[in-house]
């Protein structure tokens, strides 16, 4: 029971271990998103910020496809200059020649080939009355392979794990001529085949040594209500002409899948090496291409989000979108530094709203205590309760902030402006302290803001009957 649990373990870290690069390219495509939509608001932010991350993660898995393929290819030239000199135990290799199978081959249950291994995957979606208006998943997989081994111009080499094939071994069909099939399939395997809880093994049979397999698992039956099936099979025909990446294991004289790697253990290839050679070196510069393509455009969507808000502002559609603080630094001028300081913070406020970042601009009026450039802003047409991003959080009110921070000047300007007194930032009831500007500022103890908007019509928070500052 013991050694049972200890095997369970192991197979759930290697199943959990080859998730982490799927799961760093889901979380890395999302920080790219996050990270523009920081730099750029709105939709703008958002579909640059999605174009960025879609390509970067593309030609990310590009670039690992294509270094699989090099390493492949480069032991695939060491393997053929060295033929004659033997295999080495414990040594990754290439190895060409053709499928045979000891005793007779199986046949795969959709494409009826004559195979020495195959994998299927039966799919199905469902119509329902459900706002998801449908529902889908897995039905069936299946995972065979008999006794194979390879017979080549230099021996011949058993196979000693499941093995992982090229693309050309896969066809994926939608159930209109193999459709029955998968139903007299699953029919037949309903009750006797595994359950769902005991499913996937296949990862473990490619990464140990296994000389047969004879793995099926059936989640349900098909009902007749199925609107549309997807049947998936890999086959690895016998006799045909294949080139092999494994570990050689000289006790079995066999290529298995034991020794960690860059890309699958125990990969196949459709033809000898010389043809596997000039295929994929061909395919691999049309890759190169395409890598480059998506890694440039990500990296340059990126790049615009980076780039100073002084050289984004000046784009169509993104310059309105920039977000980017006003500069800090003290001014460098010996006379006035503060005068020189209000002055830049002006210009930039002025720059953002010619740039049609309006609420960037007031953002910054409000946190700057920029009142007169404020007053500039109001008198152009922006509304003085337009809701501002605080922190992060929008829909916050600018009054309230304003009151927040104590900047009498900017209150008084915002009201002469009409703002309204006893707004409250949602979602939080209007009476709640602290949710008005009011209640703001009593809770600050800031007096001299509290009897401005007393003045202006502002209602006292719940709870209080007279003015606290008096």
């Amino acid at each position: 029971m013991k050694q049972n649990r200890s095997a369970d373990f192991f197979r759930s870290t290697r199943r959990l271990t080859s998730l982490v690069p799927a799961v760093l390219l889901f979380v890395a495509f999302f920080a790219v998103i996050l990270f523009v939509r920081s730099r750029l608001e709105g939709g703008v932010g958002l579909l640059v910020g999605i174009g960025a991350g879609g390509s970067l993660v593309f030609g990310a898995l590009l670039v690992y496809y294509n270094a699989v393929d090099r390493l492949n290819l480069r032991l695939i030239r060491k393997t053929l200059s060295a033929r004659g000199a033997g295999l080495r135990d414990g040594e990754v290799v290439a190895f060409d020649g053709f499928v045979r199978t000891v005793g007779d081959p199986m046949v795969s249950p959709f494409g009826r080939t004559p195979c020495a291994a195959y994998t299927y995957v039966v799919s199905y979606w469902r119509s329902r009355t459900t706002p998801e208006g449908r529902e889908g998943g897995v039905v069936a997989e299946g995972f065979h392979m008999v006794r194979t081994r390879i017979e080549g111009a230099s021996g011949t080499l058993e196979l000693r794990s499941f093995p992982s094939l090229e693309d050309e071994f896969h066809a994926s069909e939608p159930g209109t001529t193999w459709g029955e099939k998968a139903r007299e399939l699953i029919d037949g395997l309903y009750g006797n085949a595994s359950s769902a809880r005991e499913r996937s093994r296949l990862l473990e049979l490619r990464t140990t040594p296994v000389e047969e397999a004879h793995h099926d698992y059936v989640l349900r039956r098909l009902g007749e209500s199925v609107d549309r099936l997807v049947i998936d099979e890999e086959v690895l025909p016998a006799g045909r002409a294949v080139t092999v990446i494994g570990t050689y294991d000289r006790a079995a004289n066999a290529l298995i899948a034991r020794r960690s790697r860059l890309g699958p253990n125990l990969y196949v290839y459709p033809g000898r090496a010389q043809e596997v050679l000039s295929r994929i070196g061909k395919e691999n510069a049309g890759f190169a291409k395409a890598t480059a393509t998506f890694l440039g455009f990500g990296g340059l969507l990126l790049g615009l989000a980076l780039a100073p808000a002084s050289l984004t502002s000046k784009f169509p559609l993104i310059g309105r979108a920039v977000i980017a603080p006003p500069e800090t630094e003290e001014a460098s001028s010996p006379l006035d530094p503060v005068a020189d300081r209000r002055a830049r913070v002006d210009a930039w406020i002025r720059g953002g709203y010619a740039d049609g970042n309006h609420r960037g601009a007031l953002e910054i009026a409000l946190e700057q205590n920029a009142h007169e450039t404020l007053r500039w802003l109001l008198e152009q047409g922006i509304p003085p309760d337009m809701p501002i991003r605080v922190q992060g959080e929008w829909h916050q009110l600018p009054l309230v902030e304003a009151a927040r921070l104590g900047h009498l000047e900017v209150s008084r300007v915002l009201l002469e402006a009409g703002a309204n007194p006893n707004a409250a930032e949602p979602p939080r009831p209007p009476a709640a302290a602290g949710d008005t500007a009011l209640g703001v500022a009593l809770e600050h103890g800031d007096c001299p803001v509290a009897q401005l908007l007393l003045d202006f019509g502002a209602a006292l928070p719940e709870g209080l009957e007279s003015n606290p500052c008096g």
